[in-house]
């Protein structure tokens, strides 16, 4: 048997929590659900030390998915659509989710909004995985009255904005099969084939010319220091994400992209195309265009057309 701590919604649409004694978690929601309450989270109390602390710390840093957001934005809004009050909706929304961090945030949202808060309050409170363009959405659908339709476009936003980066993840497939396989292969030759033609070189005793000297003298060097490569290839996988959180040396390095003859382009359009959706979605809501663009900015990815949009 194990001691379960659990939160629960008595028939008067109460939440109160308690302790339960069970086999499983399941038989617990089944025991639950047969005196009238309704489950909504569980945690085992019974785990020794190491293990319950690693199992906090994995709950405390996990959030909801951008998927699990779309649907629990795009099932709100119809549920409020449908006439059913927002305590009421996300009450549902509970008792339907089978996701124990989506259980928890919402329980969060109704308590906070049961004491007296807006929806935008509470989502703002809660901050993962609410962003500044869903809290003022949400605060502009509540001041004129439509929430679930702004709660619908809502959903309509984060759906083609993974739907965008879906397509260009998809675009930059082949592109880095391609890198990774020629990268593969030009070890494989340097430290494999290359050896072979040195060694018949060296058994005819012809002289060779520079280019071969240099290749030859490249494998031999990574035969010899391959891992020199292996820690350079580590510090760059540590350090990179370090510098790249300094503003200036990440400014720089967003320039730079953009002045690339290929991609400089290709990244315009793509944050172009991010400024615009936003812009558009947030104005269409009641957002005012000052606020509207403080938003958007931070939506960019590149640094330097962020800050573009300040001037």
């Amino acid at each position: 048997m194990t001691l379960y701590h659990f939160k629960a919604l008595n028939p008067a649409g109460e939440i109160f929590e308690g302790d339960l004694e069970a086999a499983s978690e399941a038989a617990a929601v089944e025991r639950l659900r047969e005196s009238g309450h309704l489950p909504i989270s569980f945690v085992e109390t019974a785990k020794s030390g190491a293990s319950a602390e690693k199992s906090g710390l994995f709950t405390r840093y996990r959030q909801l998915s951008h998927a699990q957001l779309t649907v629990f934005t795009r099932e709100l809004a119809r549920l409020i659509s449908a006439g059913v009050s927002l305590d009421r909706s996300l009450t549902i929304l509970v008792s339907v989710s089978d996701n124990p961090v989506e259980r928890e945030l919402i329980t969060r949202l109704i308590e906070d909004i049961r004491a007296g808060g807006t929806f935008a309050d509470a989502i703002r409170a809660r901050g993962a995985p609410f962003g500044r363009l869903y809290i003022n959405m949400v605060r502009a659908g509540e001041a004129g009255g439509a929430l679930n339709v702004v709660l619908e476009r809502l959903a309509d936003y984060l759906e083609k904005s993974r739907e965008f980066r879906a397509n260009i993840g998809a675009a930059l497939i082949y592109p880095a099969i391609l890198l990774f396989v020629s990268l593969v292969s030009l070890v494989l030759l340097l430290t494999l084939v290359v050896p072979q033609f040195q060694r018949m070189f060296d058994e005819a005793g012809a002289a060779l010319p520079l280019p071969t000297r240099v290749v030859i003298a490249v494998a031999d060097w990574l035969q010899a220091y391959w891992w020199v490569l292996l820690l350079l290839l580590l510090v760059l996988l540590l350090g990179v994400p370090k510098l790249m959180a300094r503003p200036g040396i990440r400014q720089r390095w967003d320039e730079f992209v953009l002045s690339l003859a290929g991609v400089g382009p290709l990244i315009r359009k793509i944050e172009v195309a991010r400024f615009s959706r936003t812009l558009a979605t947030l104005l269409s809501n009641g957002v005012v265009l000052l606020t509207a663009l403080n938003i958007v900015r931070e939506t960019l990815g590149n640094m330097t057309l962020a800050k573009s949009v300040e001037t």
